[in-house]
């Protein structure tokens, strides 16, 4: 398995009503999967100790699986329900990384 780790800080915004956050993220995570992701596990962890972040890794059976979904975002992109859903990310997030890592 390789998971694909997106890094992001919540704004001051996204931290001030965190449990709105956590609303919608699984609202998002349930859109996306019923539209053909194929990532085989979604979680998403928040920082206890240390620089403060909140991470999601998606679980891949492998990279052509990322790719997939890469395409499949482009689609998304003209898809009006999608960009209504997606709309809030830029007020409670900001990206700050992203990397591939794997099981060993």
């Amino acid at each position: 398995m390789i998971y694909l780790v997106i890094i992001e800080k919540l704004t001051p915004e996204g931290r001030k009503d965190f449990k709105k956050v956590l609303e919608w993220q699984k609202r998002f995570d349930k859109w996306l999967m019923s539209h053909g992701a194929t990532w085989k596990s979604v979680r998403h962890f928040v920082t206890e100790v240390g620089e403060p972040a909140y991470e999601t890794w998606l679980e891949y059976p492998n990279y052509a699986a990322i790719d997939e979904d890469q395409e499949r975002s482009k689609k998304f992109a003209q898809d009006p329900e999608f960009l209504e859903l997606v709309s809030p990310m830029g007020k409670w997030f900001q990206r700050v990384n992203s990397r591939i890592v794997k099981e060993i």
